[in-house]
């Protein structure tokens, strides 16, 4: 194995933890409301705090990835989402297992910035969203952890155990990115270098974000992401396992393999995406446009089927045809680096991915809505929620998709190309022309 796949394979490791942590909440929200005594609302604030936190931290992530590298940002990453995973584990009450969350919500800031940041190093830009699409399969197999064995160890052993696992995991991941990851390649390093200070980093920060953040791509790429994929992690890390569990009468186990079947799905379509985009369409815009277009279709489906609870089989097929059109996000993070500056990669990449903010908002507020239309039912301690309540919570991913084509027609297109390229050479082809004009 060459030193670059070395090197991605160890920092994209932590992403495997990052989306395990994503995605859990909604395999043990019965249990965590049962044990906490608290409903929907509390529970959605519960999840959705790794959201909030990890969007705040991914401007000073991505810059500092560019500044002193990503090795360090990353171990010290890992160390953090194990220090999280062990106080969620252990907590006692809901404010404990809160703050848990919000440590875990650091940690996970890191790793996905971390390994785009080593992609725009060690790969050719015509591997990028490839390599993109690839990073998302290591992500999935988070969320398979996270989905049906995350059920049966959690009938088996409590819900307690797996979080006490997943710290241990990330002190080992921190030790591997620590020892065997590196932050450019040895061509690109040859002439020894000073230590970077902290005011230089800050000095680097200041310098990038009036061009990262005066840019109209970036923030319609993070909209895309935000409202596109913050949808799919909104409904697969929380709200459809309870969905189907309480809709449709199923077991744990069964709506967490639909889950399974739908993060695997998801990841498929990644990857494909990201290899049409870059190898046979040579454009980032067509697929993002269709699968935007594609998810309104599903959800509307979903939310405005006449005459009560959509027929189950027809649920599944829409809602997994609405999530799996999400892959088309992996395309917008690609598209921002394309068109910011090669030193702003990081800063760029982690200013777009803040978009996962969406994921926290929309699952409180779908939470919020089913509280406003909870009958009063509970069962066994945990509150039960009617189809009703649920497809009017549902149409937030109706809109949200509605916010993505949106962004997706507005955005420029790259031809999978830096667009600082593009421009130089349509300035260049018309100086020419100019100057025939003028000799004339």
């Amino acid at each position: 194995m060459s030193l670059r796949w070395i090197v991605w394979s160890v920092l994209s490791s932590s992403y495997i933890i990052s989306f395990f942590h994503r995605i859990a909440p909604g395999v043990v929200a019965d249990y965590l409301m049962s044990e906490f005594v608290v409903g929907a609302g509390a529970i959605s604030a519960l999840s959705s705090v790794y959201f909030y936190v990890y969007m705040a931290l991914q401007i000073p992530i991505g810059a500092a990835a560019d500044a002193i590298g990503p090795r360090r940002v990353a171990a010290v990453g890992s160390l953090m989402i194990a220090l999280g995973s062990l106080l969620f584990a252990l907590a006692p009450s809901y404010s404990i297992a809160f703050l848990g969350r919000f440590l875990i919500g650091i940690g996970v800031a890191t790793p996905f910035v971390c390994a785009m940041k080593a992609q725009a190093v060690w790969f050719r830009p015509n591997e990028f969203a490839t390599m993109s699409g690839l990073l998302a399969v290591v992500g999935t197999v988070g969320t398979i952890i996270a989905t049906t064995p995350l059920a049966a160890a959690v009938q088996a052993w409590g819900w307690r155990t797996p979080f006490l696992i997943s710290a241990a995991a990330s002190l080992i991941i921190a030790f591997l990115i620590w020892f065997f990851a590196a932050d450019k390649p040895v061509e690109k390093s040859a002439q020894p270098q000073e230590p970077v200070t902290f005011k230089q980093t800050l000095l680097t920060i200041r310098e990038m974000i009036p061009t990262v953040w005066g840019n109209r791509q970036t923030w319609l790429g993070f909209l895309f992401h935000f409202s596109l994929f913050g949808g799919y992690v909104a409904f697969v890390g929380l709200w459809g396992v309870p969905y189907f569990m309480q809709v449709y009468g199923w077991t744990r186990i069964k709506a967490a393999n639909a889950m399974l079947v739908v993060s695997i799905l998801y990841t498929v379509g990644a990857f494909l995406v990201g290899a049409l985009s870059d190898r046979w369409l040579g454009k980032r815009k067509p697929p993002m446009i269709f699968c935007s277009l594609f998810s309104v279709f599903m959800w509307a489906l979903v939310v405005f089927w006449p005459g009560g609870p959509v027929p189950e089989t027809l649920a599944v097929v829409f809602i997994t045809l609405a999530c799996v059109s999400a892959s088309a996000n992996i395309l917008s993070l690609t598209l921002v680096k394309e068109s910011n500056p090669s030193r702003a990669s990081g800063l760029a990449i982690a200013t777009a991915n803040g978009g996962i903010l969406g994921a926290g908002v929309i699952q409180s507020l779908i939470g919020y809505l089913l509280e406003k239309q909870w009958n009063g039912k509970i069962i066994e301690g945990v509150r039960v929620y009617s189809d009703a309540a649920y497809h009017h919570g549902f149409l937030v991913f109706l809109a949200t998709s509605i916010l993505a084509a949106a962004a997706a027609l507005a955005m420029r297109e790259t031809y999978c190309r830096d667009l600082a390229q593009i421009d130089s050479e349509n300035s260049s082809s018309e100086e020419p022309l100019h100057k025939e004009f003028l000799l004339s």
